[in-house]
């Protein structure tokens, strides 16, 4: 059998349909970091931090974009209707929110957004391409014989790629940081301060 063949296989509508019904986006945007790591707001004006709130306002309103991007599945679009519909309004919330993050950015840096601030966890980034999630065969079980659901291949697939959910399944500041630049890691807070300061006041 053709791999094509085998993907299209594990297409199963009906759990992408109960995953999807639990919107995931708004777990990653609750759980996200809410602290910055390696800047104090004395250190930012108040035109930065009002862009800090912007950059997360538009983080909270297009959080499916920012999922189904770190997420990116195969939809048997051509099955039926509701797949088609499915793979349509994907498509149509991550294009919009690839164009508006850019010149969102864009605006702001032209501003004097330090862009170091992008650096920080708590500031999500959208990623230049998809992050594909390839589901597990049907017949795969756990240790106890039992399949093993989308929720669950879910959950394994962000602790083991963090980024995915813009690092909310690292267990330290350290974790969350150990992919910048030593330049970067110079710059985090000691640990007694970090925790203080929110990205965003508007969203605490």
């Amino acid at each position: 059998m053709e791999e094509a063949d085998q993907v299209r296989k594990r297409w199963l509508q009906a759990d992408f349909e109960e995953l999807l019904k639990s919107a995931p986006w708004d777990a990653m945007f609750e759980d996200r970091v809410r602290r910055l790591l390696f800047h104090r707001p004395a250190d930012l004006n108040a035109k930065i931090q009002d862009g800090l709130s912007r950059l997360v306002e538009f983080m909270s309103e297009n959080r499916k974009g920012f999922w189904y991007v770190g997420h990116w599945f195969f939809v048997n679009h051509g099955l039926d209707v509701s797949s088609d519909q499915l793979h349509r309004d994907r498509k149509r919330d991550c294009d919009y929110a690839k164009k508006h993050y850019k010149r969102l950015i864009d605006e702001l840096v032209r501003d004097g957004f330090p862009e170091s601030l992008l650096e920080e966890p708590g500031v999500w980034t959208y990623p230049s391409k998809v992050c594909f999630w390839v589901i597990m065969d049907p017949a795969h079980v756990d240790d106890s014989g039992n399949r093993i659901t989308l929720q669950s291949q879910l959950e394994l697939v962000d602790r083991a790629e963090p980024a995915r959910a813009q690092w909310n399944y690292c267990d330290s500041d350290e974790a969350r940081t150990q992919h910048l630049s030593q330049a970067v890691k110079d710059w985090l807070l000691d640990e007694t301060e970090r925790g203080q300061y929110n990205v965003s006041d508007d969203f605490p």
